[in-house]
Order: C-alpha cells, then sequence, then structure tokens
C-alpha cells in the first residue's frame, strides 16, 4: 500500500473509531480528524503549555528573538530577528510582480484571474474560510476580505484549499488526491484552472503529533514536519506552474485540547519547523542554491520549490497576551479546544486580513490600485548564521562519501564498477550497490518487483484497459537519444530499432519512445514543467496515440554539459555531487509528470577519453556512475532507514511520496580500448568525430545493453516479454 493511501486509510479508521466511542462531533465536522484533531463535547480543558528547563513558560517566537527554547533561537528569520533577510526580500517583491491576470490555461490577459489559495489542515479551513471551499463565513479571512473595499475584487480570486483530515501527509505528493479535489471542488466551479493559482498560504500539522517525541529529541515531530513542508512546497511548485510565493503559519494554540492528536508543546513546536524551512532557503540560496538542510531537502526557488516566507504568526500562550496583545482564549475554540470557534476564526481571519493588506510582499496584488516597489538590496547582516536546531538533527544527515585523497596512486586508476571488487577509486569503494556489490538488496528487489507487477495497460486517460497501452521512455541528453533511437531500417542498430524486429517483446502493449533530446543535459530537466516535458507530450506522445498518464517505467540518461569546469573527485566541489543533486531533482521531476511512473533505470555515461572538447570529458564520465550509484543508494538507505532524508545532495527520494522506485539499467563504462570483465570495449571507430558521441557501431553497442537487460532482468521481464514473468532476484 503506498504511503498515500495508507494515510488516508489511516485517517478513516480513527475517525470512525472515535465516532463510535462518541469522540467527536461527527454530526457537526465533514470528514476526519486532522493535525488539529477533534476531542470530546463539553469536556473541561486541561491547559498545557510548553515550558523551557526549570519550568519557565514558552514564548512566541517573535518575542523569543536571539533567546532560545530548550536550546533553539528564537525569532522568524535567522539571526534571531523578525525581519526578513533584504536579498530574500528582493526576491519576494519581484515575485509580486510577477503576479498577474491569466487566462485557465495560463496565458496573460486583462480579464484573467490570479488565485490564492490555502492548503491545509481544517484549523486553516476554519480560518481562512468555513467548512466550505468557496461560500466563505463572514467571521473568515475570506468573509472579511470579500466585505473590504481595499481587496482587489477584479483580478484576484481567493480559494479555499484547506480540507478536514488534510494534515500534512496529504500534501506531500504532487499527484496526492488533496489537489485533484481542489481542481475539481474549488476552481473548476469558478471557472478556474491550476495554471491561475499564484499564491498559497500554508498550514499543516500532523495528526499524530503525539505518537513523536518533542524538542529537543532528534526524533521530534518538528523534525518531521520540517521534512513534510519541504516535499509540500515541491509538490506545490510541480502542481501549480505559475505559483510565486507561498507564506506558511504554524499552528494556534494547543493548550485546551482535550486529545492527544497535536497538543501542547506540539502546537508551539510547529513554529520551529516553519522557522527552519524558511531558513533552510534563505541559507541554501544565499550559499549558491545547493541544499544546506537534509529534512527540508532542496528549496531553490529557481529550479524545484516556490519563494516562502512566513504569513501571520498565529501561536500566543493561552489567555497570557504576546506584546501584540493578542490571547487564545477557551472561548476562542469549540468544545474540545482544538478547532476554533467563530470567535476564534474572526481573530485568525483579521490576522490573516492585516497580514495581506499591509506585507510589502503582498499588497501589490492583494490590493486595489497597488504597484510593486522593488527596491535595491540593503546589505544583509554577514553572514546569515546558521540555525541552532539543525544541528541537532545533524548526526542523523549522511552526506555523500567524501574521503582524503589517497597517500598514492594505487586507486587512482579508474576501474568499471562492475569489476573493482574490493579495490577503490580515490578512497571510493566500487559495486553498483551498497557493500561494494552489483547484487541489488533484496528489499529494494522486491519493492521493484511490485512496481513491475503494477505496470499494465491503461487508456491515455489512465484507467485499466485491456487495449490500452505502457509507454517505456528514454529520457536523457544527446547519447541517450542516439542510443535509445528511433524505428526504422536506417536506424536498426538503435535500441528501438533492435526491439521493433524482436517478437519476444511484448509488441503489442509495450511503447517505445524516445524522449531524450541533444543538447538537453541534466539542467534542462529539473524542474516538472521544463519544457522538454511538454516537449515529449507534444512531439512524441500525442502524435503516437499516446498520453502522459501510460508512461510506466523510464530509461534515464543523463551527464552535465558543464562538467569540465568544476574539480573532479575527490574534492567536495565534485562535478559528482552537482549531477547527484541534479539527478535527484529530476526523479521527482519525472514522479511528478508522469503519476503512474513505476520504475526508473539509470546507466551513467560512456567512455570519453577521446572527447575533444571540455563539456564532459574523463574522468568525468567515469565519476559519472558514482553519481548515479549514490543517488541509487541514498534512496535504499532512506526507505531502509524509515523514509527520513539522509542524503543533503541526493534529496527527498521517498518512493511512497515523491520520487519513483530507481535501480541501475546498464552500467556503459568501460576504459577505452581495455576490455572489461564482459568484454565490453570502446574504441575510437564506435565514436563520431567529436569523440563523444556514439556512432553506428558505438550506438549499436549500447542498444545491444539495452535489450540484453530488458529482456532478461527479472524486474522487467513480466511487462518488456510477451510471456515473461517478473520475480524476485
Amino acid at each position: 500500500m503506498s504511503g498515500i493511501k495508507y494515510q488516508l486509510v489511516k485517517h478513516l479508521v480513527f475517525f470512525l473509531i472515535l465516532c463510535a466511542l462518541g469522540l467527536t462531533g461527527c454530526d457537526q465536522k465533514n470528514g476526519p480528524p486532522d493535525g488539529t484533531g477533534t476531542g470530546t463535547p463539553g469536556s473541561t480543558p486541561v491547559i498545557v503549555t510548553p515550558t523551557v528547563a526549570g519550568g519557565a513558560r514558552a514564548r512566541p517566537l517573535p518575542e523569543l528573538g536571539a533567546g532560545s527554547y530548550l536550546g533553539f533561537q528564537g525569532g522568524l528569520y535567522p539571526g534571531g530577528v523578525n525581519e526578513m533577510p533584504a536579498e530574500h526580500s528582493q526576491v519576494g517583491l519581484e515575485r509580486a510582480g510577477r503576479v498577474q491576470p491569466l487566462t485557465p490555461a495560463g496565458n496573460p490577459s486583462p480579464d484573467g484571474k490570479y488565485v490564492l489559495l490555502s492548503i491545509g489542515i481544517a484549523n486553516a479551513a476554519h480560518e481562512f474560510c468555513g467548512q466550505t471551499p468557496n461560500d466563505c463565513q463572514p467571521e473568515t479571512f475570506g468573509g472579511q476580505a470579500a466585505q473590504s473595499p481595499e481587496v482587489d475584487h477584479t483580478n484576484l480570486v481567493i480559494v479555499n484549499g484547506a480540507i478536514y483530515g488534510g494534515d500534512a501527509a496529504r500534501w506531500e505528493s504532487p499527484a496526492a488526491e488533496s489537489y485533484d479535489r481542489i481542481r475539481d471542488q474549488a476552481l473548476t466551479p469558478l471557472g478556474l484552472g491550476e495554471a491561475q493559482v499564484q499564491v498559497v498560504w500554508l498550514k499543516v500539522a500532523n495528526s499524530n503529533a503525539a505518537n513523536q517525541p518533542s524538542l529537543p529529541d532528534p526524533q521530534a515531530d518538528a523534525y518531521l514536519l520540517l521534512q513534510e513542508l519541504g516535499n509540500i512546497v515541491r509538490a506545490l511548485q510541480a502542481r501549480y506552474p505559475n505559483l510565486q510565493q507561498v507564506f506558511v503559519s504554524s499552528r494556534s494554540y494547543g493548550g485546551y485540547a482535550t486529545n492527544q492528536v497535536n497538543p501542547e508543546p506540539y502546537a508551539y513546536e510547529s513554529g520551529f519547523a516553519v522557522k527552519w524551512l524558511i531558513e533552510a532557503q534563505i541559507q541554501q540560496m544565499a550559499g549558491g542554491g545547493r541544499p544546506i538542510d537534509g529534512p527540508a531537502g532542496n528549496l531553490n526557488y529557481n529550479r524545484v520549490a516556490p519563494w516562502i516566507a512566513w504569513g501571520p504568526y498565529l501561536w500566543a500562550d493561552g489567555a497570557n497576551p504576546r506584546a501584540d496583545g493578542l490571547t487564545w482564549q477557551p472561548a476562542d475554540f469549540e468544545a474540545e479546544g482544538v478547532q476554533l470557534s467563530r470567535r476564534g476564526e474572526q481573530k485568525a481571519g483579521a490576522l490573516l486580513l492585516d497580514f495581506f493588506s499591509t506585507s510589502p510582499h503582498t499588497t501589490p496584488w492583494f490590493l486595489a490600485d497597488e504597484t510593486v516597489a522593488v527596491e535595491p538590496p540593503t546589505p544583509v547582516p554577514s553572514p546569515i548564521p546558521t540555525p541552532e536546531a539543525p544541528t541537532a538533527t545533524a548526526a542523523a544527515i549522511v552526506l555523500s562519501p567524501t574521503p582524503p585523497p589517497a597517500s598514492n596512486g594505487a586507486d587512482q586508476t579508474p576501474i568499471p564498477l562492475i569489476d573493482m571488487g574490493p579495490a577503490t577509486y580515490l578512497g571510493f569503494s566500487g559495486g553498483l550497490y551498497p557493500g561494494g556489490s552489483n547484487e541489488m538488496p533484496l528489499e529494494h528487489a522486491l519493492e521493484g518487483l511490485a512496481r513491475a507487477n503494477l505496470i499494465q495497460p491503461l487508456d491515455t486517460a489512465g484507467n485499466p484497459s485491456p487495449t490500452g497501452k505502457y509507454v517505456l521512455l528514454g529520457v536523457g541528453m544527446s547519447n541517450a537519444a542516439r542510443e535509445f533511437g528511433v524505428p526504422g531500417r536506417e536506424q536498426n542498430w538503435t535500441f528501438m530499432g533492435l526491439a521493433a524486429g524482436d517478437q519476444a517483446l511484448n509488441q503489442e502493449a509495450l511503447a517505445l519512445i524516445n524522449g531524450a533530446r541533444s543538447g538537453q543535459d541534466a539542467p534542462d530537466w529539473e524542474a516538472p514543467n521544463a519544457y522538454n516535458y511538454n516537449w515529449i507530450r507534444d512531439n512524441q506522445l500525442i502524435p503516437n496515440g499516446l498520453s502522459e498518464n501510460q508512461v510506466q517505467v523510464i530509461w534515464l540518461k543523463q551527464a552535465n554539459g558543464d562538467a569540465g569546469t568544476r574539480p573532479s573527485l575527490p574534492s567536495p566541489e565534485a562535478d559528482a555531487y552537482v549531477f547527484m543533486e541534479r539527478m535527484g531533482n529530476i526523479l521527482r521531476a519525472l514522479k511528478s509528470r508522469y503519476p503512474n511512473l513505476q520504475q526508473v533505470f539509470i546507466s551513467s555515461r560512456i567512455y570519453a577519453g577521446y572527447s575533444t572538447d571540455n563539456r564532459n570529458p574523463e574522468p568525468y564520465a567515469y565519476e559519472t556512475g558514482f553519481a548515479v550509484k549514490w543517488l541509487i543508494e541514498a534512496q535504499i538507505r532512506q526507505m531502509a532507514g524509515g523514509g527520513a532524508v539522509i542524503d543533503e545532495h541526493a534529496g527527498d527520494l521517498n518512493y511512497h511520496t515523491v520520487a519513483p522506485w530507481i535501480a541501475w539499467g546498464p552500467y556503459l563504462w568501460a576504459d577505452g580500448e581495455n576490455p572489461r570483465s564482459d568484454g565490453l570495449a570502446w574504441l575510437p571507430g564506435d565514436y563520431a568525430p567529436d569523440g563523444t558521441h556514439p556512432f553506428i557501431e558505438g550506438q549499436r553497442k549500447v542498444a545491444n545493453l539495452l535489450l540484453d537487460f530488458f529482456k532478461n532482468s527479472p524486474l522487467t521481464q513480466c511487462w518488456f516479454l510477451s510471456d515473461g514473468v517478473c520475480q524476485a532476484p
């Protein structure tokens, strides 16, 4: 059962149990409990407030400032301050200026619309609009905004996407049902499209928070929520291609809760998860764009994530007023002490309205007759300090191996990974899989077997059909395009050419499509809305009567076209690490773009020692093999460890949520004319004059390796061959 389906079933079963025991207002709420939970009507609230050492009460993050809670620094932004760093603010102003009226198809139009959408839990639904998607109660944010003459009522549309039962796990995948529900029940009835969603207010929590430790435990719910928030913002960017800004709020007070779903201190500590998420993006972009926080993952707002910042900070210590006078009284909540009453909704709605009406990052599109004021950046306090919190989990983040340089030349000679055995290359062990082995770990193989058996003929809408198709798609750069090929006698030496004449293949249901493109190296495939994916859809799938819903297997072969501008291994700045990061982004993009994708098989480069240019020569071509090896190992280790991200370069590769299951395809590198153990060698005659691209004989070699792999792998035979059976290796 997938992670998303498991979460849905878990919530439903939990809700039904509560209903049967009379522990939730089933007649008043539509749907199962979420990160806010429900409780016993009429029960006396037990007030619980998070405390620090010595019994002192916790303080709201804006007032905590440079002080700390259990050793974690306060403030909304880095350095214990509440002001956004100037460079991040500048980007936010620019993103505000990009918000514009669009048609449902995403084309600019003076008569178009732009959507401010809420995403999150039941509390968020209460605060933003109420219990219906678009008919907002007057006391909520949407209701108050509808009555305000200052708000733009011409182009701006406020849409509630938050739902009961919408805890964090239900928003992590861009293919999640929660997003389909928004499309079908909230956007479409208003004549809107997902392309018009340009700003999101996000507020989520975990429904099982109390089953986790609280801070400062390294397994605290706050760290899990941080990881989920990272997945969610990437999913939002994938789902809404024109999304410019995401404003995040943490929980309001949870000290009156009569249950253990998400009480204090978890409500308070959700603020640290939001703080660390935003700080991770700020520090990543200030450091050149590489991820710096393992749990948060890649938050590069030029590639895979939207620009993110704090929305209104909602937590106050119950009846104790914070500096601006906000309190949360028992009367602000319903009987269970978690869901807001109408009085509480009015408070939260007013905070939201004030935020969007006054923030310089929102007024240009939220208010009528406003323009964007983009100012030159002012100096940022140097440097942005590393947050205290992520250091608490540093021991749990396993970085890609970076051993010291070898003390002698014994391991400086490249050896094919499949032939390395106990040998090393610059201190790095070989083998295709962990432990220097060429054999896939059994648990990972069993998952691949399960995925293979899910592959089936589908119609273009993605529904099972005996007359449908499933697509094996080639994705990559020019070498991959030449090797995968197109059908026809003039190219019968390519993989597709060889496969077309092979009667052992399932020629009826299997469709081979070459999506690899010349000149399109790794950066051109990292975002799910990249042009290359549109090109595949419009020029390869649709003309063959196919759709993206039918893509279920991918062969992926990529490289960096600028590899020669970076150091090689063992430098920590080596191209192999950059390539690994980009490949992680590509895998998440593939999962986002192709909702029924089950398996991705990856090959690294062929030999490049004859290359006449500096784009990706040796040793870079050889070292791409280590990047692929570490990428696959990162997924294996992540899933064996419970699903938490463990490699900062690879990012989140959870195959239940954001990534496909991945494994090696054929390993293609050999040391030029020196044959490897299976006899493969690369001769000068195998190449075009540039010494990089394979010519006919080179293409034929790769094509035969591909055909042999898919015909003989126990994880591909059942869908590749007409009479094949997939089984555990």
